[in-house]
């Protein structure tokens, strides 16, 4: 008899992901949108993506679409969450009645997954998250996408007895190798989008109001400026600081001048703007046909994810050990004033929700290292 995997979103990593675990002949895929309308064109279409490194496309092959969360969820041996972070306390709460062995979310940092997870569902559950994306990912349209992707996979269990078991069956789905880390807050504290955004919106944002306009669209990563590299490198400095005051073997977060092999600003904005597979990214903004100009859509998931649920956690974690993050704080403080204008602008974001790791018993350091030695 098959397991069952269920996939929780329909878009840039849920797509790609789809097809990935469609080819395992072991699984029974479902991939679930709460959308019925999306869920009608979905079934009705092949899943594909465009594979840039290969040159090549990959259509799905047997999937179960469905907008039924307990269909989808319900004795499952793994649930895969690609949900932004500020929808993950609900759904989470909503599929706690269910049964299921594991959890596993994509990305793992961002929002404590590992916390709300820990919260609400059964203690024998698997709490597994991966500390980075397992795609470079773009939709091209409801049903597919152009992909670029990684060449090893790194993950961490909540609890350290189901790390091996997880590396087999992550490696039976993704055709990866997989390598589980030391402890999931290797994963919470991995700089990734919550740095890597960040620094480059502060860059375009740092001398502009709310009301800010674009004559034309700008490339993300193609366009990328040393003023960015500076305070990227800048915000990961102060991180490591804050690692080296948490008494956890952590060694596994990777410095990102480590990870794009560039130790100088210099030598970051030349590796960053020349990634093929980040090209085509374009920055947080959107065309208002009144004026012909961009304007910043601060619904964007850079804005609604990375800064409230991915550099304000960084900044907690920091406060608690008592390590200065200023600029993390210039750049934490360039965001507020975007999503808080005074009147008469109307540039608002839709959510002004945000996590607090004190809400989910982390209100010392004490409390961050009893949880994580565990």
């Amino acid at each position: 008899m098959n397991k069952k995997v269920c996939i929780i979103g329909a878009g840039n990593i849920g797509i790609p992901l789809a097809v990935d675990f469609s080819y395992n002949e072991n699984y029974d895929v479902y991939l679930y949108t709460k959308d019925k309308k999306r869920k009608e064109n979905l079934t009705q279409n092949h899943l594909s993506y465009y594979d840039i490194d290969f040159n090549k496309t990959i259509k799905s092959k047997r999937l179960l679409i469905t907008d039924d969360l307990e269909e989808a969820c319900n004795n499952a041996k793994i649930i895969a969450i690609t949900y932004p972070s500020f929808l993950m306390e609900n759904l989470i709460k909503s599929i706690s009645s269910f049964t299921f062995d594991t959890i596993f979310f994509l990305p793992g940092y961002g929002g404590g997954k590992d916390l709300i997870a820990n919260k609400y569902l059964n203690k024998n559950c698997n709490i597994v998250g991966l500390d980075r994306a397992p795609y470079i990912s773009r939709l091209n349209s409801e049903t597919t996408a152009t992909i670029s992707k990684k060449k090893r996979l790194r993950f961490s269990t909540l609890k350290k007895e189901y790390k091996e078991k997880t590396k087999l069956e992550l490696e039976e789905l993704f055709k990866t190798p997989c390598e589980p880390l030391n402890n999931y807050l290797t994963v919470n504290l991995t700089p990734s989008n919550p740095i890597l955004h960040t620094s480059r919106l502060y860059s375009l944002l740092k001398d502009k109001n709310p009301e800010v306009t674009f004559d034309r669209m700008i490339k993300f990563y193609k366009e990328w400026d040393d003023t960015s590299s500076d305070i990227m490198i800048k915000m990961d400095n102060e991180l490591h600081n804050l690692i080296k005051q948490i008494p956890i073997n952590l060694q596994e977060v990777i410095p990102l001048t480590t990870h794009y092999e560039s130790n100088t600003v210099t030598e970051m904005t030349k590796k960053l703007s020349s990634i093929q597979s980040l090209q085509d990214i374009n920055a947080p903004l959107i065309l208002d046909s009144n004026t012909s100009k961009y304007k910043l859509d601060l619904n964007s998931r850079y804005f609604t994810e990375d800064f409230p649920f991915g550099l304000k956690i960084l900044i907690e974690y920091a406060l608690l050990f008592d390590v200065k993050t200023p600029t993390m704080n210039t750049v934490y403080k360039c965001y507020e004033d975007f999503i808080t204008p005074s009147p008469p602008n109307t540039h608002q974001i839709i959510t002004n929700q945000y996590f607090e790791i004190k809400n989910y018993g982390m209100n010392t350091k004490e409390n961050i290292i009893n949880f994580y030695s565990r």
